[in-house]
């Protein structure tokens, strides 16, 4: 999975992740999403964007925008789900700027 921070992290800013996660399957993946969530980064609240399907060997790509709210090291935790791949995880850790 490929977790890309558009910008540099600062406190009450709005910034991007953007998200991607190959589909290795031989079959289309359905009802597919990507939810977020983060102490200091999400507000205490999960952030979900629906992909809808992803075609066999296709990228699912979302979008998700965030306001961090503490500075420091913080952990972004990013989770995909479909009907076929369940609470696939993966994390990067953001340093938020003053």
């Amino acid at each position: 999975m490929g977790i890309e921070l558009v910008r540099e992290a600062r406190v009450n800013q709005p910034m991007t992740a953007e998200l991607t996660l190959l589909n290795c399957l031989p079959k289309p993946l359905l009802n597919c999403s990507f939810t977020i969530e983060g102490i200091g980064l999400t507000d205490g609240k999960p952030i979900t964007a629906k992909v809808g399907t992803v075609g066999a060997k296709q990228e699912a790509k979302a979008s998700i925008d965030f306001k961090p709210t503490i500075t420091g090291s913080n952990v972004l935790l990013v989770n995909f789900d479909s009907d076929k791949l369940k609470n696939i995880k993966s994390f990067i850790d953001v340093a938020v700027k003053e």
